[in-house]
């Protein structure tokens, strides 16, 4: 598979992106506890950042199986669609520590984002409007990966009330 450097890029990304996460949960720490607004944010980070890892490698997995290439990308898109739609109802149920740490437009930004990668991979998955295909995939992972990214600069940069 051509595409599988970007997906690999992708994945080393998404883990540094944890891995740094983890260095500000180990560093950020005070008196033992976390602010719950640092809760929400390190946990969405961890999740998106750890989730884009593996969507990234499914395709790559798969192909080195030797699925065929339109089932690669029809595979995958679903379980980017699964997990996307997974997250979107964990990140709509805790709206009060959101509400803390990110503006509506931030928050309105992100549902976008979230809704775009979905409705992505279910087209992208389904073959209605065009045969599946890496660039489309690429694109809905980069999504929530972009997401991660967002919410870790936050933690660092930006810090709740007390």
């Amino acid at each position: 598979m051509a595409e599988s450097d970007a997906f690999q890029s992708l994945a080393e990304f998404g883990i540094a992106l944890a891995g740094f996460t983890s260095i500000v949960i180990v560093f950020g720490q005070r008196d033992g506890e976390f602010h719950p607004a640092d809760r929400f944010r390190v946990f969405t980070a961890l999740v998106l950042s750890l989730g884009a890892a593996f969507l990234a490698l499914i395709p790559v997995g798969l192909d080195l199986v030797g699925v065929p290439s339109a089932a690669v990308w029809r595979a995958s898109s679903l379980v980017l669609v699964a997990y996307l739609s997974w997250y979107s109802v964990i990140a709509e149920i805790r709206p009060a520590a959101a509400r803390i740490v990110l503006s509506s437009r931030l928050r309105n930004l992100f549902r976008t984002l979230r809704l775009a990668a979905i409705v992505s991979g279910i087209l992208n998955a389904s073959g209605a409007f065009f045969s599946p295909q890496a660039g489309v995939y690429f694109f809905a992972v980069l999504c929530p990966l972009a997401i991660g990214a967002i919410v870790f600069v936050r933690v660092v940069f930006i810090r709740p009330a007390v």
